[in-house]
């Protein structure tokens, strides 16, 4: 409950502020999702990296392959994430993490946060 307390305000603004400034123009944020984007194809990823920063500056087939390379995973302790994992989270964390994003409902769809 700690960590929830501690840190869901912070990402939660985190989140809503780019939302912000996205939509004053002031940034155009490539939106990656852990479900959608790194468990699904990474070429499809990939591309759409390359695509956000320029062709001239990113090679799809080199970004695709870097995210497909998992060779050194455990020298870099890479977290392995699981999908659905937030499932498992304690009644109590849950409810807290969920009245601390109601705070922002207003401002900002938190869908994909916290889930619909």
């Amino acid at each position: 409950l700690i960590l929830a307390q501690r840190w869901t305000p912070w990402l939660v603004q985190f989140y809503v502020s780019w939302k912000k400034c996205e939509r004053a123009g002031l940034t155009k944020p490539l939106w990656v999702s852990y479900d959608t984007d790194f468990l699904g194809d990474k070429q499809v990823l990939a591309t759409r990296i390359a695509d956000h920063i320029g062709r001239n500056r990113a090679d799809p087939d080199k970004i695709a392959a870097a995210l497909q390379d998992t060779s050194e995973a455990k020298a870099k302790r890479i977290n392995q994430g699981v999908a659905g994992r937030g499932r498992d989270l304690p009644a109590e964390v849950r409810e807290h993490i969920l009245i601390t994003a109601g705070y922002y409902a207003d401002d900002e769809d938190l869908t994909p946060l916290i889930g619909g």
